[in-house]
């Protein structure tokens, strides 16, 4: 929690009303989030895809920042498999499903609430490895309850999407071509 401070303390100022458009109205459960966060990202923008149950189309997670490499456990203990941990950490924490549940889902390889709770735990520490929204703003941690509605988050995604927004207005479409210049002794015979 000292790094939500940390960083609430930080980015004070660059807090607007603007930032409301960065807050979903509802809890992620029970709105369509994969088409809230599809209005909020920019072309191209960096994302993971993750495909809740009884859905068609995937939600696609912002990734707000780069992917870093994760440390070495102090008890040597190994991760889950990356993508099935990041679901389960997905439907967790956005969908609210419970690890029994998850257990009993039979979607996933494990059929205990205590491995549904390790692939929770794992697919937090690997999605905030990855840099995914939202896990990358807490490190890994479990998520706070009511977490959507927290300023920290929508700071988060607000300075990821507009971040973007940015860097391609900065960046011409097109670029003007130079001809090459040819100096006069590049073309004269060397005696």
């Amino acid at each position: 929690m000292e790094a939500l401070t940390a960083r609430a303390a930080a980015s004070e100022g660059s807090f607007s009303p603007a930032t409301a458009y960065f807050v979903p109205p509802l809890p992620p459960s029970e709105l369509d989030f994969a088409a809230w966060l599809a209005e909020r990202t920019p072309p191209g923008a960096g994302t993971l895809s993750v495909m809740a149950p009884g859905t068609r189309v995937p939600t696609r997670l912002p990734c707000i920042r780069a992917a870093i490499p994760s440390p070495t456990s102090f008890f040597g203990r190994r991760r889950r498999g990356s993508a099935p941990a990041v679901h389960a950490a997905y439907l967790a924490d956005v969908h609210g499903l419970s690890p029994r549940a998850l257990a009993s889902s039979g979607q996933f390889a494990f059929t205990t609430e205590r491995a549904a709770r390790q692939h929770i735990r794992d697919g937090r520490l690997t999605a905030a490895d990855l840099g995914v929204w939202p896990w990358a703003v807490v490190d890994g941690k479990a998520l706070p309850r009511n977490w959507w509605a927290d300023r920290d988050f929508a700071l988060a995604l607000q300075e990821w999407a507009l971040g973007e927004l940015h860097w391609l207005a900065d960046s011409p479409a097109v670029e003007p071509l130079r001809p090459r210049r040819y100096t006069a002794a590049a073309r004269l015979p060397v005696a």
